[in-house]
């Protein structure tokens, strides 16, 4: 399903996460993202360190998580995505969301990593 997912202040938790997620619509034409994978030496999403390919920012970006770097990421700044997704084998993650912090997702969350 095609559309915008916003995540807002609190915790997202991969365990718990309802899937597919989509709580605002707004239809986004499928296109090839610029991947960026979390590797996360710390907590920090707003840490271009903690990503293969800087953060992942706009419409167009992808951010991936995988088995590997830290499993509770805090996202204190608002940020757009294309699409976010938790590749196979991936542990289950929690994402801390700032206060008045928004993450718009829109092209979905994909949950490939066998965690329900």
């Amino acid at each position: 399903m095609q559309g915008t997912s916003a995540l807002a202040a609190g915790s997202l938790s991969l365990v718990s996460l309802p899937l597919p997620v989509s709580l605002l619509v707004g239809a986004v034409p499928q296109a090839a993202f610029a991947q960026s994978l979390w590797q996360g030496g710390s907590d920090d999403y707003d840490s271009p360190a903690n990503w293969s390919s800087g953060i992942p920012e706009g419409a167009g970006a992808e951010a991936r998580f995988g088995a590997a770097g830290v499993k509770t990421v805090n996202v204190l700044q608002g940020h757009i995505l294309g699409r976010m997704t938790f590749l196979p084998g991936a542990a289950p993650y929690t994402l801390n969301i700032g206060n008045s912090s928004i993450v718009n997702v829109y092209d979905g969350i994909s949950n490939n990593s066998g965690v329900e």
